[in-house]
This record gives structure tokens, C-alpha cells and sequence, in this order.
């Protein structure tokens, strides 16, 4: 025994190279009992949850193969161990590349379970805007992991001494010129992605980023937004664009609020001012799927007594929400005609030509 354990071989002895096995069989041990104690506590944890996150932790924990533990004790136990300097770096470089093989098949694993969770998996519920986006998200998917391969990759061939940046200097002029070419396609892709995941609007949203560019959402590709005026005109807007707006959605709305001014004339008498009030608050009786708010006798206007209905249309609707106006808008002014309530307006102005009898100038 003490022949072995004396035993040299290149520049370890025979006991260097048994507290080498010895370390790499305690630390396999150790890493799977360490796997199933962490599997054991998280399933346990996620029988109380609903939420899928538990599910992905699990996944990845699991997906720990052997070899992957094996490795890592390998290279531990070894580095007790001299085997020279460019033996010691051969082995801290397989071990990089198969470290980092594995981080990028983890980060993988988590991007498909992002896609995966923001994708409509019910097809009985999934129309062709669903279905766009979709497809879109798989784009999105395959590319980030292109990406993420091309980082491993950089990462491994510098480990290995590789000097990446003469080796990305020595594309040379077509590779600037593919990475201008390429660059605001890449913008339009993450601002895209960007907006797919935090969804601040969807197909069916009537939006308003400014005061020309407002309708209803038709289609979202990766470039640009399709709206839908009132008029019935396309409105095509850079997703860049959109990105770096403030966007008004009234997707959530329940219900609309809105204001109307009643200008009344001066020469109005005190008892028919004091009821109008009380007869707009009759009109609105009368109408459904709408509540006053308040009617205010809130200002002495520069031709008339101005009051102010503020109601509610019970309806997100825009359509609804005009008909109900338009009704209103009669209802008032019908009520104004048969009190004999005069309306405040602006007074024409002309000037009569002296020198052209009959003739008016404007």
C-alpha cells in the first residue's frame, strides 16, 4: 500500500491521484443527493402554487443530467492534481465548453417556456390575429436563440484563446455593412417583441397616440401597426414609433364620461333659468344606458349663461356612445324650443357700404 500511495507517475504520486478519486466519488454523491433534496423541497412548494414558474425551476433542476455533475466533480477533483500547464488548461477549457453547452440549453429551455406561456394554446379560441402573433413569437424564439448560441460560441473560442475581436475585425468592411443593414431590422424585432410581451394594446383596441394617429388596432407586424380611423382610412404606424408614444387604449374602459355646454341667453327669464336644471335632469330620465352627473350654472359667458351637463354613457362603445349624445342633443333641444328658451350666440358683424347702396361687405 505504501508502495502505491509512493507510486510516481508525471508529477503526481499514487496517494495525489486517490485523494483525486476519492474527492471526485464524494462530490458526485454530494451533487445528486443535493439534486434530490432541492427536487423534493420545490415539488412540495409548487403542489401549493398554481403558478407555472415551479414547473420551469423543476424542468431545469431535472434536466441535470449525470454527465453534467460528473464533469464538474471531475474538474475539481483533478485540480489537486499537476498535470503541467498546458495539460491543466486543456482541462479547464473542455470543461468551459461543456459548462457553457449546458447554460445555453438551460436559457434555451427558459425561452421556450416564455413563447410557450405567452402563446394561445386553445385553438377552438385562437382567430388570425392570435395566429399572427404566434407565429411572430416563434420567430422571436428562434431568433433569440440563434443569439444565444453566438454568445456561447464567443464565450468557448475566447476560453480557448481565441482572440475574438481580431476575429470579428477580420470580417472586415461587408461585415459593417451587414451589421448596418442589419441593425434597424434588429430594432424593429426587439421593439416588436417588446410590444407583443407587455401586449399594451392588442388587435380590436381602439388606440390614440396623437392627435392625427388614433383608431382601431387591425394588425400588428414586425415593422409597423395597422389602424382603422373613423373615416374609415388605414393608418400604417412604425412599431418605433408607437414604442416611444403615449398610448391611450380604451380596451378597459366600462364606461364613457363626457361634457356638453347649454349657452343661454341673457334676456332668459330668472323662473326659466332655475328650472333648467330640473327638465335636463327629465331628459336623462328618459334615456337608457346613461347617468347625469351634475348640471352647474357655472358661468357668466361673454353672450349668455353657460351651464355645464357632465353624464356618464354606461357603454365603452364609441358608437354607442354618440348615438346616446346625438338623442341627448335632440332631447335638449327640444326642450329648449318648447320653453321658448332662448340660446346664446355669437352676433354676426357686417358693415353696410355706404358708397354701394344695396351691397354688403363681410
Amino acid at each position: 500500500m505504501e508502495a502505491i500511495l509512493k507510486y510516481q507517475l508525471g508529477n503526481n504520486f499514487g496517494a495525489d491521484y486517490l485523494l483525486a478519486l476519492g474527492l471526485f466519488l464524494v462530490l458526485t454523491f454530494l451533487f445528486k443527493v443535493f439534486q434530490l433534496i432541492i427536487l423534493i423541497w420545490l415539488k412540495r412548494g409548487a403542489l401549493k402554487t398554481e403558478s407555472r414558474v415551479d414547473n420551469l425551476v423543476i424542468s431545469i433542476i431535472e434536466e441535470i443530467r449525470p454527465p453534467v455533475y460528473f464533469i464538474v466533480a471531475l474538474y475539481l477533483s483533478l485540480s489537486v492534481l499537476d498535470f503541467g500547464a498546458r495539460m491543466n488548461n486543456f482541462i479547464y477549457g473542455i470543461f468551459i465548453l461543456i459548462i457553457a453547452l449546458e447554460v445555453v440549453m438551460l436559457f434555451q429551455k427558459i425561452i421556450d417556456f416564455v413563447i410557450s406561456n405567452k402563446i394561445k394554446s386553445d385553438k377552438s379560441k385562437v382567430d388570425k390575429a392570435d395566429q399572427e402573433r404566434n407565429s411572430m413569437l416563434k420567430l422571436f424564439g428562434q431568433i433569440a436563440k440563434i443569439f444565444l448560441w453566438v454568445i456561447g460560441a464567443i464565450f468557448i473560442l475566447s476560453n480557448f484563446g481565441v482572440n475574438v475581436r481580431s476575429l470579428i475585425a477580420g470580417v472586415g468592411i461587408g461585415g459593417i455593412i451587414v451589421a448596418l443593414a442589419v441593425k434597424d431590422v434588429l430594432g424593429d424585432l426587439f421593439v416588436s417583441f417588446s410590444i407583443l410581451m407587455d401586449k399594451p394594446f392588442k388587435v380590436g383596441d381602439y388606440i390614440i397616440a396623437s392627435e392625427k394617429e388614433k383608431g382601431t388596432v387591425e394588425r400588428i407586424n414586425l415593422r409597423n401597426t395597422y389602424l382603422r380611423n373613423i373615416h374609415g382610412q388605414a393608418l400604417i404606424i412604425p412599431n418605433k414609433k408607437l414604442a416611444s408614444s403615449t398610448i391611450e387604449n380604451f380596451r378597459t374602459i366600462k364606461r364613457r364620461q363626457t361634457s356638453m355646454d347649454l349657452n343661454i341667453s341673457y334676456e332668459t327669464s330668472l323662473p326659466k333659468i332655475n328650472k333648467i336644471p330640473t327638465w335636463i335632469e327629465e331628459v336623462f330620465e328618459k334615456e337608457e344606458g346613461v347617468e347625469l352627473v351634475r348640471v352647474v350654472f357655472y358661468e357668466y359667458g361673454k353672450f349668455g349663461l353657460n351651464f355645464k351637463i357632465t353624464f356618464k354613457v354606461l357603454s365603452p362603445e364609441y358608437s354607442v356612445f354618440m348615438e346616446t349624445r346625438n338623442r341627448i342633443n335632440y332631447a335638449i333641444l327640444k326642450k329648449v324650443k318648447k320653453e321658448r328658451i332662448r340660446l346664446a350666440y355669437f352676433p354676426s358683424q357686417f358693415i353696410i357700404n355706404q358708397q354701394s347702396a344695396g351691397e354688403l361687405e363681410f
